[in-house]
């Protein structure tokens, strides 16, 4: 059996959200531009998640802020 395995049988848990990002990315670049990013074959674009993630954060945060308070 493989490496993990613990004697009653089951594997150990595993975390698969950085994957399921992976595959939704991957489908969606299918479907959106006809080709996929590759992010669960390669590591090369694994930061585009991540990027994507703290662009947004950081635009929320910049259209919601109120710049009428910064008057002098």
């Amino acid at each position: 059996m493989g490496e993990d395995v613990q004697e009653d049988g089951w594997t150990s848990p595993k975390d698969f959200t950085e994957w399921i990002t992976y595959f939704g990315f991957d489908f969606i670049s299918d479907l959106a531009f006809g080709s996929r990013f590759k992010l669960l074959e390669e590591p090369e674009h694994r930061y585009l998640p991540d990027m994507l993630k703290w662009t947004n954060q950081f635009l929320y945060y910049v259209s919601t802020n109120r710049i009428s308070s910064l008057k002098a």
